[in-house]
């Protein structure tokens, strides 16, 4: 099972992170908490986004098996 970092910090009012294994992943929220599901979020979009682009570039006839 893959496991990704937070790297978190408050600034401010807000609390701000990032995952380095997430090419352009980060969020914010006004809590922790709020900012970590963010994050989350923005990860599987992320994730969501490449597998378009990878399947929308694949050879005819390859085949497409799921990772768990």
């Amino acid at each position: 099972n893959c496991k990704l970092t937070a790297i978190i910090e408050q600034d401010g009012d807000w609390w701000v992170a990032q995952c380095p294994e997430a090419a352009g992943a980060c969020a914010q929220g006004e809590t922790k908490e709020l900012c970590l599901e963010n994050l989350q979020e923005v990860i599987g979009m992320l994730h969501a986004q490449a597998r378009e682009d990878a399947t929308s570039r694949m050879p005819e006839g390859a085949l497409v098996e799921e990772l768990a």
